[in-house]
């Protein structure tokens, strides 16, 4: 062999096996092996125990004891698992206990298929080593590769469950296994190399094993096209020697004597390839009947289509049970597709043609069952070519979804009545704001009239101070009310903990104690605020159902370790100490609609939602259980550069106040009142309506003295924006500053007239300054026109 390419495998694999070297007469082949072995077994995508114990386990089918040693001391730590020099060695008790195992029964390949096709959430990720779903990928991989032409249930349950990268790494992984099996048996030959020899004389045990169970095997039986050549070579060498014996030639007819023998053994060799074959085919039926069982056993069937003979050559027998009908199968296509719903016998009957041309396809269309009445069905066909390309069968799988269109729908149900709930807040939060806007506004003018030392001041000050808290528990309100239009900005992690910390107190209940450990030198992040708010609800509901009502739940910020864009990243986690979870449970947590918690108390949506929003986000997630000491879930965000906030000294309402005249209209009477006394206290002349049509009336009164229009957004008859419109198409050139209690976003400018948007409530100070630089603004685009 080259040496650069010895080396280039000892360099990958630890060591470099003899296998690569059969073809040392031809290094191209040499190196053709090498480039096979890298892209189907050492860079496979699967993780490197799973595939060595597989290699392991599947070698013991081979006639050449080479793979089996071989691939038994890479997992022993002769070389590298996979070529995987960090992954750690088993020892040598687990690879003996993996070699005694036998190979799965009918009744094992029914059980792991099943708990494969009972699989929800696809792709799955891969599971953790050794698990119950490992297993049952591994039993499932040993029923394909030695029954690869009638494993069909087998396959169809992994290429339901796994990724199709995954499903795709493991057919590689098996056609390279199958490959390697083949070269050694074409160089039966093989030795050992010295790390092996060195194992199995320290390995006593696994060497006994191994010269055991390759003793017991009998000679691998040539194939029978083989044996076939070499009878008919036989026959015609019989037939010249019968010709010579019949010339009297003594010497050919002892010779005939012998091939004579000769003959009579392949045929008996033939005979026994052919009760091995038999054999086979028993094994089949008594699989066939288990499968069956399972086929029949849940709300799904199979079915199998020949492209050269146009008929279906299996239909589970849960046709019947789905469709209520008792015909023999779907080969009476009219009756079948008088079962599916008018409305939808296109899309059921395009998709059936378009997979038996050829394409695969995925539908899903209503049935009507006489007995079960309206179903949903998920119907998927998948197209199988032969060798060179040409379309031999389509497989396809039909379930039984009504189930799961019954939760959609209920989840549908759910959101649109939290959508009226949004709707009803945000109606409370515009009226709600009025009120603020009175109070603060009557609190503003009250102060007005009182003498700088007098008590009264700090009484006001305190009712200031909590109309504010009360602004911004309405603004959390519409920000609810509105969730789904709202735009990412920085959002203080820490504050909304602070915030929201009352909250969690009262969900966790006074028998769990509640921890915060908030680090202050974390950065601000880039998100949706009320996102943060259902992370952060989400997260203690589910610690707090975790802890059972007793225990300790810690929520905690962090800086992390890497940065984004120069800002450091930001790690939220929540920690309780309560019942903790399964690995079979932690393998589904992230699944939508997934749920441990009894029915009714939980929608399986809650970290299937965080999940996507830390995705979005940019971020990860990740979560640590142990069955009895709790669990802990980690938001790894990435931060973004914090501004400062320096918030300058206001001017002072002497340069804020005004002698023009502005039109003020709003259905409310109090929230009118209080603006025009505050507008009139800072000189200005005040025109008041009732709604934009009176506002409409009154500016056509006094079109020549108007400078100004402050409305109300949402009126009857005529709001805000439409008065705006009308003054904008009479002519008026005005600027124009609407009041929302609703949080709405601001509508695009109108051309010819500049218009601000305000929330209520706002203080006089602000309405005064907004007003002045409204004025400027105005002056300026006119100058400019």
């Amino acid at each position: 062999m080259d040496s650069n390419l010895s080396q280039e495998i000892t360099r990958r694999m630890g060591v470099c096996p003899s296998f690569f070297g059969l073809a040392r007469a031809n290094e191209t082949v040499s190196r053709h092996l090498w480039l096979h072995a890298q892209a189907a077994y050492l860079d496979n995508s699967l993780p490197a125990l799973f595939k060595e114990r597989l290699f392991v386990y599947l070698s013991r089918f081979c006639s050449v004891r080479y793979c089996l040693t071989r691939h038994a001391a890479f997992l022993m730590g002769r070389g590298f698992i996979s070529g995987d020099a960090a992954c750690p060695p088993m020892a040598g008790a687990d690879v003996l206990e993996l070699l005694r195992r036998e190979p799965p029964s009918s009744e094992e390949i029914v059980r792991h298929s099943e708990r494969l096709l009972s699989v929800s959430g696809r792709p799955m990720p891969w599971p953790p080593p050794q698990s119950e779903l490992e297993d049952a990928i591994f039993g499932c991989c040993v029923a394909v590769f030695l029954h690869s032409a009638h494993a069909v249930f087998p396959n169809e349950a992994l290429r339901h469950a796994l990724s199709p990268q995954d499903y795709c790494s493991l057919v590689e992984l098996l056609s390279f296994i199958r490959a390697a099996h083949f070269w050694t048996e074409s160089f039966p030959g093989l030795t050992h190399e010295g790390d092996v020899q060195q194992l199995l004389s320290e390995q006593i045990e696994i060497a006994a094993w191994i010269d055991a169970h390759y003793s017991s095997q009998p000679n691998v039986l040539r194939h029978p096209s083989v044996l076939h050549t070499q009878l008919v070579t036989d026959l015609s060498s019989l037939r010249r020697l019968v010709l010579t014996v019949s010339r009297g030639d003594a010497a050919m007819s002892a010779e005939a004597l012998l091939r004579t023998e000769a003959l009579q053994a392949s045929f008996n060799s033939l005979q026994a390839q052919v009760g091995a074959v038999r054999a086979d085919a028993n094994r089949l039926a008594l699989m066939r009947e288990p499968l069956e069982k399972l086929a029949d056993s849940v709300e799904a069937y199979a079915w199998v289509h020949h492209a050269k003979t146009h008929q279906f050559s299996f239909v589970g027998s849960a046709y019947e049970r789905i469709f209520g009908h008792a015909g023999n199968s779907h080969e009476d296509r009219s009756a079948w597709l008088d079962l599916v719903h008018p409305e939808d016998r296109h899309l059921a009957k395009a998709s059936l043609e378009a997979g038996i041309a050829g394409a695969a396809f995925d539908v899903e269309y209503r049935v009507t069952s006489p007995a079960r009445g309206l179903r949903w069905v998920s119907e998927r066909g998948t197209p199988i070519h032969d060798d060179h390309g040409q379309l031999e069968r389509v497989v396809g799988v039909v379930c039984d979804i009504t189930d799961r269109r019954r939760q959609e729908s209920q989840h549908l149900q759910r959101a649109q009545k939290m959508h009226s709930v949004g709707t009803l807040a945000a109606r409370v939060a515009h009226d709600f704001n009025n009120l603020l806007m009175v109070i603060t506004g009557n609190s503003e003018m009250l102060a007005d009239h009182l003498d700088p030392d007098s008590p009264a001041i700090e009484y006001l000050g305190s009712i200031g101070r909590a109309a504010e808290r009360a602004a911004e528990h309405v603004d959390r309100l519409l920000a609810f009310a509105r969730k789904g239009d709202e735009s990412t900005r920085e959002v203080d992690l820490n504050g909304e903990i602070e915030e929201l910390r009352h909250v969690f107190q009262h969900l966790v209940g006074n028998s769990v104690e509640l921890e915060v450990r908030c680090d202050e030198a974390i950065s601000a992040i880039e998100c949706i605020p009320t996102d943060v708010q259902q992370i952060l609800l989400n997260l203690v509901v589910n610690a707090k159902d975790a802890v059972a009502g007793s225990g300790r739940i810690t929520i905690e910020t962090r800086v992390a370790d890497a940065e984004d864009h120069g800002a450091p990243w930001v790690q939220l986690l929540v920690s309780d100490t309560g019942c903790g979870m399964s690995p079979e449970v932690m393998s589904r947590i992230f699944e939508p609609f997934f749920t441990t918690k009894d029915s009714g108390q939980g929608s399986g949506l809650g970290l299937a939602t965080i999940y996507r929003i830390v995705e979005d986000l940019g971020g990860r997630t990740s979560v640590e259980s142990e069955l009895g000491r709790g669990t802990t879930v980690t938001l790894s965000l990435p931060g973004c550069t914090r501004q400062s906030k320096q918030e300058g000294t206001l001017p002072p309402l002497d340069r804020a106040s005004g002698t023009e005249t502005v039109l003020l209209c709003d259905d409310d009477v109090m929230v009118r009142k209080v603006l025009s006394q505050v507008l009139r206290a800072s000189g200005y002349v005040v025109l008041e309506a009732i709604d934009g049509l009176e506002a409409l009336d009154v500016a056509r009164q006094h079109a020549d003295s108007i400078d100004m229009v402050i409305t109300d957004v949402k009126m009857p008859r005529l709001d805000g924006h439409g008065l705006t419109d009308a003054l904008g198409a009479e002519g008026f050139d005005v600027p124009v500053i609407l009041l929302t209690g609703y949080g709405d976003a601001p509508r695009a400018a109108r051309p010819g007239l500049h218009c601000v948007e305000l929330a209520k409530p706002i203080s006089r100070h602000q309405l005064l300054l907004n007003m002045r630089a409204c004025f400027e603004a105005h002056a300026r685009n006119r100058i400019s026109r």
